[in-house]
């Protein structure tokens, strides 16, 4: 009848919940294996060396599109409001606020 109903429901939830316990601890183990490559890597002297990219790099990567680069102090701010359209043109707006010193926007182009 209708407890048996609830109590089939109790254990298919109970072993579901198992489940999920489970696969969190999982990822879990995959989060600290992640970071400890990053770390090995990162803190790597031997790779320090390599850990840039070019102004070409990014050109190709981005190829085609409007690119800013932007160097702000921490605590900068950036909203992009949702644009208007005027007749069918949208126009995008980048509002930037620093309270603790100059941000500096380059228009980053192949030439």
């Amino acid at each position: 009848g209708h407890m048996r109903e609830i109590a089939d429901k109790l254990i298919e939830l109970k072993a579901e919940i198992e489940e999920l316990q489970q696969r969190e601890q999982e990822l879990d183990q995959h989060k600290v294996w992640v970071q400890q490559s990053i770390r090995n890597v990162t803190e790597d002297v031997q790779n320090s060396c390599l850990a840039y990219v070019t102004h070409e790099d990014i050109c190709r990567c981005f190829a085609g599109d409007t690119l800013l680069a932007i160097r702000a102090p921490s605590g900068t701010s950036l909203e992009v409001p949702i644009p208007e359209g005027l007749n069918g043109q949208k126009k995008y707006q980048i509002h930037l606020k620093s309270v603790s010193g100059p941000i500096e926007v380059l228009l980053v182009n192949k030439e």
